[in-house]
């Protein structure tokens, strides 16, 4: 995946257990595990249109994902439940 629309992004990360809080220039999305906060954190600009390349590495990155895997969370192959097991597989959380 070369690039991500700034609002599919947004979109996906809520509808897989993130929880958005507005602030500033950026929105933050937590991911949501049993109600509470845990430390994934993305946080996503009000002005980029897109994302890619160097930003697609960080959000990668915040979400404690490979590249390869956020195409497959983003193109919805991941499910909310895959990406929980695949943070606690790899000690993300």
């Amino acid at each position: 995946m070369n690039e991500i629309p700034g609002k599919e992004l947004a979109s996906v990360l809520e509808r897989k257990g993130f929880q958005c809080i507005e602030g500033g220039q950026h929105e933050k999305y937590y991911f949501m595990r049993d109600g509470k906060r845990t430390p994934i954190k993305v946080i996503v600009s009000r002005g980029n249109k897109s994302y890619s390349g160097t930003l697609l590495n960080y959000v990668s990155k915040e979400m404690g994902l490979t590249k390869a895997k956020l195409t497959e969370f983003v193109q919805c192959s991941m499910s909310e439940a895959d990406y929980l097991e695949y943070l606690l597989d790899n000690k993300k959380l």
